[in-house]
């Protein structure tokens, strides 16, 4: 069975959710950004709705005044009158709506997301098999569900709301305009904050669904995770292979590794990298010996008897210990660490010091 058509039945792990989100796959729930954006703007018009609407009187009252000049006279004045209206009643509502928008986002998405991939054509956009697939995926179904269930929310509030204030729209045109705003005014109030409550938490649950589904979207084969696992931990044979070297090494060590040694770097702990190099053989230094533990304690004891030198470079000899073999040239992305602490070596032995 391919590994295309094998059944995706592990869950995601984290690598897998790092790389996604890397690509600008996230679980995405449009309902929070949309819910917190109507609600913040409709209480910014509800609360400003006086000041809007004096603005809005003057303009019109200014608008008339200069409707008894010559338009080529007053044109410009119109214009900058209705722009310096317009910016006060709109360039708030455009400030909110990008501070909800980023704000929103960056919480719900846990931090700020920017990806390219997203923005790249890919074939699957435009593929009518895959798009008709998406049409009647679960994920579409699911929010063709919601809309419904919004939609009947919003006619229920509607009704309930309506019902109780019945008797006072009956009674209000006879008390006159003042009264009749009042009432439209408490019913508003009323709608909107009976909807705004229920798709908050409409837009709360949708977001835990929307994170279920995307979990559910980025589910593994068996295939898929043991192939993860093998680039992140290393292929199984060879860490095997590695561990029994590991354990020869130090049942016994070679005495033709301590004999061919120059130099030794260990980590100050349980790990010796023996190494030679011998700028006359025109070669790279190379790795003679890997020890560890005991061994490594006891290839230090006799590599000291016969005068080879030390350093104790951590880092260095466990980047040896992974990445170089026996009987190899040291990794070509280390020979400056390496060519380094030979220096150092030299240096000391000019000295006649030994470490």
């Amino acid at each position: 069975m391919s590994e295309d058509s094998e059944e995706k039945t592990e869950p995601p792990t984290k690598r897998k959710l790092e790389d996604a989100r890397k690509k600008g796959q996230i679980a995405q729930s449009k309902d929070v950004v949309t819910v917190m954006l109507t609600v913040t703007i409709a209480a910014y018009l509800l609360f400003s709705a006086s000041a809007i609407s004096e603005r809005l009187g003057g303009l019109f009252i200014s608008m008339g005044r200069l409707s008894e000049h010559p338009f080529d006279e007053v044109i410009g004045e119109a214009l900058e009158e209705t722009l310096d209206v317009g910016t006060l009643v709109v360039a708030p509502v455009l400030v909110l709506i990008v501070l909800v928008v980023t704000i929103t986002s960056a919480v719900a998405n846990k931090g700020l997301l920017f990806a390219v991939d997203p923005l790249l054509p890919k074939f699957d956009k435009v593929n009518p098999a895959k798009g008709l697939q998406r049409l009647f995926s679960l994920k579409n179904l699911i929010e063709a569900l919601k809309s419904t269930i919004k939609i009947a929310a919003i006619c229920v509030i509607a009704w309930l709301v309506l019902r109780a204030w019945l008797a006072d729209l009956l009674v209000a045109p006879g008390c006159g305009s003042d009264c009749m705003f009042e009432v439209a005014r408490w019913i508003f109030l009323m709608m909107l904050g009976t909807i705004s409550l229920l798709f908050l938490l409409f837009a709360f649950f949708d977001h835990m669904l929307q994170i279920w589904l995307f979990h559910r979207e980025m589910r593994m084969s068996k295939t898929e995770l043991k192939r993860q696992h093998k680039d992140q931990e290393g292929d199984p044979l060879i860490k095997s292979h590695r561990r029994s070297l590991a354990r020869d090494l130090v049942s016994a060590l070679p005495d033709e590794g301590i004999g061919q040694t120059t130099v030794v770097i260990n980590d100050g702990l349980d790990l010796a990298i023996g190494l030679r190099y011998v700028p006359s053989e025109q070669a790279p230094p190379a790795i003679v010996t890997i020890a560890f533990g005991a061994g490594a304690e006891r290839f230090i004891e006799q590599t000291a008897e016969r005068g080879i030198q030390r350093v104790e470079r951590p880092a260095l000899a466990r980047k040896l210990g992974e990445q170089g073999e026996i009987g190899q040239a040291v990794p070509r992305e280390l020979f400056d660490e390496v060519a380094q602490a030979i220096a150092a070596v030299t240096a000391l032995s000019n000295l006649g010091m030994s470490r």
